[in-house]
């Protein structure tokens, strides 16, 4: 599937966490979450770990203006991903995982940085509203 559709997974753990304070899900659904993780890793490692590479078949599929690449939305899906569970690490009073979530966030923007940004013309993928958000 999608990395951005999927990413519903471990944003509704999230967002329940962020609303009302309920890590109960984050909680029953820890291994699943982690099992999540290392399939997108998997995939991110088939795809040489490079953001570019990576084979995804919708990306920003109903855009408002010009599509950004389909590798654009994914890569922006994992990282905000990592950085949710990072903060539920963290909440769980997993420290280590938190640790672990959050270094990976760190190194998946640098990665994004480097495929996505165009210096010259200080933007990134396209240049589109998509890019920026």
């Amino acid at each position: 599937a999608d990395v951005s559709w999927s990413a519903a997974f471990p944003q509704n753990v999230y967002v329940r966490y962020k609303i009302n304070g309920d890590l109960q899900p984050a909680a029953t659904h820890w291994a699943g979450l982690q099992l999540y993780f290392s399939n997108l890793a998997a995939q991110y490692k088939a795809a040489g770990g490079n953001f570019k590479n990576w084979k995804t078949p919708y990306g920003d599929w109903v855009p408002a203006g010009p599509k950004v690449s389909d590798q654009l939305c994914t890569a922006f899906s994992y990282i905000l991903n990592a950085r949710q569970m990072a903060e539920l690490a963290t909440a769980l009073n997993r420290s280590a995982d938190a640790a672990t979530y959050a270094r990976l966030a760190d190194s998946l923007t640098a990665d994004y940085n480097r495929a996505f940004y165009k210096p010259v013309m200080k933007c990134w993928d396209d240049c589109g509203q998509s890019s920026y958000a």
